[in-house]
């Protein structure tokens, strides 16, 4: 029996949380139940055109109130670490200053991971830097996901202040991450990273954007050997995988 699909709702009604509530994992909704403030309040559809599907939203801001379980009502549970496993990492600059902005700091962020690829065993599958923020897809082969961000956090907040001549954490606190489940959402999550410019409305298309990984799973012969696109690639038709990938990114299609 096929599943029917979720009644549409307006965009602006979606930020309602009687109604954004039908959507989301029982995990989110308990912040309807335990939080004294309204934790849909600072939720945003910035960036977002009426002809964007639904589906894909509800994702945004389905996954921006995930984040806020650990910024709201979550006491912080030690870290998870376990080999061979997937996560989404985020991190956001302290004060929201815009760190990325500045001439060479994303191209230094970038030899980070590169250096950090040569140091740990693991693999960078897609990589989003915003302008007070960045996204990773990381893949451990061992338990050591703290060391890895620790690295390339510990070494860019150096490499930034000695450049930028400033002191002090660059980061407002510890990075954000999410386990990723590879069979139902490791692709969706490679578009949500890879369509943050395009939802910011900093791009009309994501393969505008320069720092991010998407133009590299297009253009395969100007992709550095740090970053893995295969295991993304894979599932699409052999021979055609460039051209659906592309598809799947920017049309939304499933």
């Amino acid at each position: 029996m096929e599943s029917s699909a979720p009644p549409r709702v307006e965009i602006t009604n979606l930020l309602q949380p009687s109604i954004l509530k039908q959507f989301v994992c029982k995990r989110c909704q308990t912040l309807l139940s335990t939080s004294s403030t309204n934790p849909f309040s600072s939720l945003s559809v910035k960036g977002v055109r009426h002809f964007y599907p639904q589906a894909q939203l509800i994702l945004s801001l389905h996954y921006q109130l995930y984040i806020k379980l650990d910024e709201v009502i979550m006491p912080r549970p030690p870290r998870l670490a376990y080999p061979d496993t997937w996560y989404h990492i985020m991190n956001r600059a302290s004060d929201k200053k815009f760190i990325f902005d500045l001439n060479n700091i994303p191209e230094l962020f970038l030899n980070i991971l590169s250096e950090t690829t040569q140091k740990f065993y693991f693999e960078i599958h897609a990589y989003c830097l915003m302008s007070n923020h960045y996204h990773l897809l990381l893949h451990t082969k061992d338990s050591n996901i703290s060391k890895i961000m620790q690295h390339i956090n510990g070494i860019f907040t150096r490499r930034y202040n000695k450049i930028t001549e400033s002191d002090g954490p660059i980061f407002r606190g510890r990075f954000i991450s999410k386990i990723v489940n590879r069979d139902s959402y490791l692709l969706p999550l490679t578009r949500y990273i890879h369509l943050n410019p395009v939802e910011a409305g900093m791009v009309m298309q994501p393969d505008q954007y320069p720092w991010s990984s998407f133009k590299y799973y297009l253009n395969p012969d100007d992709r550095p050997n740090w970053l893995t696109c295969n295991i993304i690639l894979e599932y699409f038709t052999p021979g055609q995988e460039i051209n659906e990938y592309k598809k799947f990114v920017v049309d939304k299609s499933v």
